[in-house]
């Protein structure tokens, strides 16, 4: 009966219903809720808004509100601004640029109290990643290995348990990547976390092709995206039908691949998601050139590049795509245009200290240098091969 109880209750209910994965019952119980005179009230509710119309498919829109409600509390409760702040990072992991997630993450490392840093770390952390300094993007993370492990996986900003994995993932700590991933999914099925289980189904799908477990991988991504099609708005929905796009070239399922990353490409579009348009032409240039028709994969490749370099991403192991487009450069009598990208893996890879990258530039090069430097560059792609256990990349190699 009393206000305050009511208020509390009503966030309780649009949390709960955010883990469900139901945005628009969140957003029916927060509209509900009765003008909040208290800053932190108000702050929390606006948090949850935020999530609710991100997982619905407006991130911009909710970075906008998230980072206007943080302004509001800066003065007088920087630990919930660095909260929002936070939760306004989500949209960028999807939106780009990268440069300004990681200014983002700074200042909200500094405005988060004591002991309270993981999430912004992981963000920074992301950056980082993403723009190929893995070498301090791993140091934030081991110090917080801990934290992770502790962090709820069905919790306020579980997004970042996900994040920390793909991070793994693209720096090639593909154990660390798996471990975290496959306790999200656990976690998340055994609570019922429709959610947290869909994103983390997705990241799993991704961990598993890099493995060349590709049976694994299609399963986890036709499940995530079957929770999706009922839960998921957005970002969220298109990270499972990209993810589902990829198995799907791998597996050498063409419909199957028009299909997601066609759906992917109308969200990437309606939403201004940078990187789901980067994996989507990147699923349909792969499996066009997985058929030998590298012309037809060559505008889908020039396209994904063109969206990753938008994104902001300076890692060449993102998306594996200027080893793709590489190729198709090369296969279709542009040796130039090949080695220009190949020049762009050599860099990466000493920016990155990633042997993917290493391997993938001698493996590029051994295609237009002709025959006589042919063991040479198989033999320096092999020797990178044997540092990081990538089975299908070495068979490509191979």
């Amino acid at each position: 009966p009393s206000d305050g109880a009511a208020t509390a209750r009503m966030v309780a209910a649009a949390g709960a219903a955010l883990v469900a994965g139901r945005p628009a019952t969140a957003l029916g119980v927060l509209d509900r809720v009765a003008p909040v005179a208290d800053p932190a009230t108000r702050a929390d509710v606006q948090l949850l808004r935020g999530m609710a119309i991100q997982q619905s498919g407006r991130p911009m829109a909710a970075y906008a509100l998230l980072e206007d409600e943080a302004e509001r509390v800066l003065a007088h409760d920087p630990g919930r601004a660095a909260g929002l702040l936070m939760q306004a990072g989500i949209a960028l992991v999807a939106h780009g640029p990268m440069e300004r997630l990681g200014a983002l993450a700074e200042r909200t490392l500094a405005l988060a109290p004591p002991g309270a840093d993981l999430v912004p770390a992981i963000f920074a952390a992301s950056a980082l990643t993403s723009l190929g300094d893995h070498a301090r993007a791993r140091t934030t993370l081991r110090e917080r290995t801990a934290a992770l492990e502790a962090f709820d996986p069905t919790g306020p900003a579980h997004e970042v348990l996900a994040v920390a994995a793909l991070c793994f993932l693209w720096m090639e700590d593909l154990d660390d990547a798996d471990r975290l991933a496959s306790r999200l999914v656990r976690t998340s099925l055994e609570r019922g976390a429709v959610t947290s289980l869909a994103r983390a189904r997705s990241v799993l799908a991704n961990v598993r092709l890099r493995q060349g477990a590709f049976a694994e991988a299609a399963v986890l991504a036709d499940q995530a995206v079957g929770l999706g099609e009922d839960s998921a708005g957005g970002f969220l929905h298109s990270m499972m039908l990209t993810t589902a796009a990829f198995t799907a070239a791998h597996v050498g399922d063409d419909a199957a691949v028009a299909a997601h990353a066609g759906r992917a490409l109308e969200l990437g579009l309606e939403l201004g998601l940078t990187s789901t348009l980067a994996c989507a032409e990147q699923a349909l240039g792969v499996v066009a050139l997985s058929r030998g028709d590298a012309s037809l994969a060559l505008p889908h490749l020039e396209r994904a590049l063109e969206h990753q370099r938008r994104f902001g991403s300076r890692d060449p192991s993102f998306l594996y795509t200027q080893a793709d487009l590489a190729e198709a450069y090369a296969r279709t009598g542009r040796p130039d245009a090949a080695r220009t990208l190949i020049a762009e893996l050599v860099d990466g890879a000493e920016r990155t200290g990633g042997a993917w990258a290493e391997a993938a530039a001698a493996r590029c090069a051994a295609l237009i240098d002709g025959d006589e430097r042919l063991d040479e560059h198989a033999a320096a792609a092999l020797a990178a091969h044997d540092r990081v256990a990538l089975p299908f990349e070495r068979a490509r190699t191979q």
